[in-house]
């Protein structure tokens, strides 16, 4: 590949990525206010969903945040009844953190309002664009896990 471009592909990842993926997580965000968690509690959650119980180990390397960090957010969330700690049977020292029932509607609800706003949002698109989008993300996807 020529350098140039390379210099095109990254300049091209650096410009459009943050900017989109800033304005999908904003999508949604009132419920989040709404219900006093940061971005960051939601995607504790997120994993959580994702993963199911973990450690605070494991979920700390999820988000690249480090074990008090990620100790402070789970306090909050259990404050609000959305995780719960669970204690290893074998070994006392290991704790596990677990969606609540509660957690789980209230991140199905998040999910729900955020596809809400990006399909509004995505109305301005003509039938044209969304099918490059489609494709674009597929093909994206394609390229990433090759890259991974």
């Amino acid at each position: 590949m020529e350098n140039q471009d390379f210099d095109e592909i990254y300049n091209t990842l650096l410009s459009v990525f943050p900017p989109f993926f800033k304005r999908i997580h904003r999508l949604g965000e009132k419920l989040l206010k709404e219900s006093g968690i940061s971005k960051a509690h939601a995607q504790l959650l997120k994993c959580l969903m994702k993963a199911g119980t973990s450690t605070m180990s494991d979920l700390g390397n999820m988000l690249a945040v480090s074990k008090p960090n990620v100790t402070a957010l789970v306090d909050k969330l259990v404050e609000l009844n959305l995780v719960v700690r669970l204690l290893d049977e074998h070994d006392r020292r290991i704790v596990y953190i677990q969606l609540t029932n509660k957690g789980t509607l209230f991140m199905e609800e998040v999910i729900k309002s955020t596809k809400e706003d990006l399909k509004k949002s995505m109305q301005k698109l003509s039938e044209d664009d969304l099918q490059l989008l489609k494709v674009t993300m597929h093909n994206f996807k394609t390229i990433s896990d090759k890259m991974i």
